[in-house]
């Protein structure tokens, strides 16, 4: 359930992965990273429109399904951290 940008219309080895605000994009950025050791790029305004700040994954043909489903899984985790603590800090 993540917001990918125009993935089917338009196959590119550059995936713009949108989750809004410049804090959830660093907070991604970051875990990935230290955490997870998976390098992404960070995009945030003025590059693109406030609150629709985005990773850049970039995919090659040397990527293996492991590390592709590294990927996945690491996103996963880190989203159900990041609304866990959202969720924890309403209350």
């Amino acid at each position: 359930n993540f917001n990918v940008l125009d993935a089917e219309k338009n196959p590119t080895s550059i995936i713009p992965l949108v989750l809004g605000n410049r804090g959830v994009v660093f907070t991604f950025y970051e875990k990935l990273l230290k955490e997870h050791n998976i390098f992404t790029s960070p995009v945030v305004y003025p590059a693109v429109p406030k609150d629709q700040g985005r990773l850049r994954i970039i995919i090659n043909s040397e990527h293996t399904k492991k590390q592709m489903d590294k990927l996945i899984n690491s996103l996963k985790i880190i989203k159900k951290e990041n609304l866990q603590f959202q969720l924890d800090n309403l209350m």
